[in-house]
């Protein structure tokens, strides 16, 4: 094999093993309780800087909805020993969680800052998706 087919194939596998190092560090992202903690930061910021529009905060309600039964659902099967209403009160817990950290940086900010833009803007992208109706 002639150095250009050396240097071919080395690349090639470098960037298959970078695309898969990138796709393992990032795959937290897709879990059920990371996407409804970034629909409950939306949702705070919504409630706190912005009045949106009554058919855009249904659907984005409904979404919130179905996510939250997803987290539920993740965080059940994660803790098989927990009754329902244990469970339940995680989700709660977590939601409050991201809710104090909003108010904080709303707070710390006011609804102007750029992260909270980013926030109301994630509020407008959320509303946008056609998930499935909450059970």
């Amino acid at each position: 094999m002639n150095f250009g087919g050396i240097a071919f194939v080395v690349i090639i596998v470098a960037f298959i093993g970078f695309e898969m190092h990138a796709a393992s560090r990032n795959s937290y992202r897709m879990e059920p309780e990371h996407v409804f903690g970034q629909i409950a930061s939306a949702d705070r910021a919504v409630s706190e800087c912005k009045t949106p529009q009554l058919d855009r905060l249904a659907k984005f309600k409904r979404n919130y909805g179905y996510a939250r039964n997803r987290a539920y659902d993740a965080l059940a099967a994660k803790n098989p020993e927990a009754s329902p209403q244990e469970v339940d009160d995680m989700v709660t817990v977590a939601q409050e969680v991201v809710h104090r950290d909003v108010d904080a940086l709303i707070a710390e900010k006011g609804c102007e800052d750029i992260e909270v833009w980013k926030l109301l803007k994630r509020f407008e992208n959320l509303a946008r998706l056609n998930l499935p109706i909450a059970d």
